[in-house]
């Protein structure tokens, strides 16, 4: 009997079919395990990055297909590889790396190397040592490489599979869901922000939540109280082939008015009470011609396209075991956008944003050599604290007026100052920005310090605000004036690392 077989008894469906799912479904070990092998690993294609994060040969990118770690890699100019995130000789992790850049991936445990398509290329001690030991005189290397999984690119999306006789992917996605990525990724795109969230369910109740059209504006007050998406709108629902793919969609702009339903005050989320104190987030601009305003794509098994009138993002959903799966959005835009009125504050807010991360992670990584690069070759650099503020104190606690000073400050760290080890993590608050009329761009972060000592003992060490102002070198963006105000006027022992 087979494995197929055996289960559809284990499990047993209702006498009302595929209408009513069993519970066992989303709890069952034994199918989470087979849907790894015959779903993940079969005649299908898995979402694994966008082409824009990869651009350089040798850039990489690590993911998963189902719970099984991959990485994809451009290997060439025009070509992408993918191989499982293994090695070969013992199957340990080849890569810990989310992402980076390498002309080789090499296996810390025996040191086995190989290139950017995988193929074993140096064994160590291949020979063995003064003449003992190593491979035996058949081994090949050509017959230990990684897992080679297959790459298709479809308007800049990059998915892999393990099935060799999959079909192409543009025939798996099928003309309805093609049309509709080709209409969402028409233009070049940059990417906005990533991040993930873990949920405490089957990864399965996420992707059918996706299809369920009827509860958005059920469920979501935004969309019905502001009528971003309701059923009173001119909308439908796209299959394409036996339904795993799906598209769902409404146009604002068509809204008949509501309907007793709506208006009736009888659905949870018509709520007249609630208001917006700032309704610049409710302003949208036509995207596409259509008037397709909210589009949500599934593509099986795992991937949603998402758009909610100007807001597009990419939505992979990775199991993480029978009762888990983490959720990882990369949120996107067009490269030309329009309506600059509207996205003035955001443009600005999307270029300062990762100059706060990086100095905030060159400080983490103890990078200090490269501390002074974020700043002008002229510039201020100060460490007061609110008190001082309030009382217009022109003197910190810390205090540099140049970039020379700067490195005068690490210098004098690493060699003359003496100091229990300690290191710092910062944690990032809200950022708010603005552009003044010289160019000149305002910006201000509130911030927390962890400091972790040498015995291991971890607390909160420093908060407070950095109010700056950045400017546009050739280099890129580069802080002008840095204050790093603190909450309190009393700091524990001594700062001894930038903040």
């Amino acid at each position: 009997m087979s494995g197929e077989a055996v289960r559809e008894q284990r499990i047993q469906w209702p006498v009302a079919g595929v209408s009513r799912v069993p519970f066992e479904i989303y709890t069952d070990p034994a199918l989470y395990e087979s849907e790894q092998e015959s779903l993940f690993k079969g005649p299908i294609w898995n979402f694994v990055a966008v082409d824009i994060e990869i651009p350089a040969v040798g850039d990489f990118k690590t993911n998963f297909v189902g719970d099984t770690p991959v990485v994809v890699v451009k290997s060439s100019a025009d070509s992408y590889s993918a191989f499982v995130n293994r090695c070969a000789h013992r199957g340990s992790t080849l890569c810990y790396e989310k992402t980076g850049n390498r002309d080789a991936f090499t296996c810390v445990y025996h040191n086995w190397s190989y290139d950017l398509e995988g193929n074993l290329k140096t064994v160590a001690f291949h020979k063995g040592v003064r003449g003992k030991g190593g491979m035996p005189d058949d081994f090949q290397t050509c017959d230990h490489n990684l897992q080679k999984l297959r790459v298709q690119v479809f308007c800049g999306l990059l998915f892999i599979s393990f099935d060799h006789a999959a079909p192409d992917l543009e025939k798996f996605l099928g003309p309805k869901m093609s049309a509709h990525i080709r209409r969402i990724f028409s233009k070049k795109i940059r990417i906005l922000g990533a991040f993930s969230q873990y949920m405490h369910n089957n990864w399965k109740l996420y992707m059918e939540n996706v299809k369920d059209s009827y509860h958005a504006s059920l469920l979501h007050t935004v969309f019905t109280t502001f009528k971003v998406n309701r059923l009173s709108m001119q909308g439908g629902l796209i299959l394409e082939g036996d339904g795993g793919h799906h598209i769902s969609y409404s146009k604002m702009a068509t809204d008949s008015g509501g309907g007793a339903d709506y208006e009736s005050g009888g659905l949870r989320a018509q709520n007249d009470e609630f208001v917006l104190h700032d309704n610049r987030i409710l302003k949208s601009w036509p995207e596409f011609e259509d008037g397709i305003t909210h589009a949500i794509q599934g593509i099986f098994p795992n991937l949603i396209v998402q758009q909610i009138q100007n807001s597009l993002a990419l939505r992979l959903l990775i199991p993480r075991g029978v009762n888990g799966c983490e959720l990882v959005w990369i949120a996107h835009q067009d490269n030309y956008r329009r309506n600059a009125t509207v996205l003035g504050s955001a443009e600005l807010f999307h270029r300062v944003r990762p100059l706060y991360d990086a100095y905030a992670d060159c400080i983490d990584e103890e990078q200090f050599e490269k501390w002074p690069e974020f700043f002008e070759d002229i510039c201020f650099y100060q460490i007061t604290t609110r008190e001082a503020v309030r009382k217009s104190f022109p003197i910190g606690i810390v205090q540099c007026n140049s970039k020379g000073m700067l490195i005068d400050r690490i210098n004098s760290m690493k060699r003359a100052n003496i100091f229990e080890p300690q290191r710092y993590r910062h944690l990032l608050g809200a950022l708010h920005v603005e552009a003044s009329e010289n160019g000149t761009i305002r910006a201000r972060m509130g911030f927390a310090i962890v400091r972790i000592l040498e015995s291991g003992e971890t607390m909160l060490f420093l908060s407070g605000v950095w109010k700056d102002k950045i400017v546009e070198t050739p280099e890129g963006l580069r802080f002008r004036e840095k204050i790093a105000v603190l909450d309190s006027s009393c700091v524990d022992t001594l700062i001894v690392v930038p903040v």
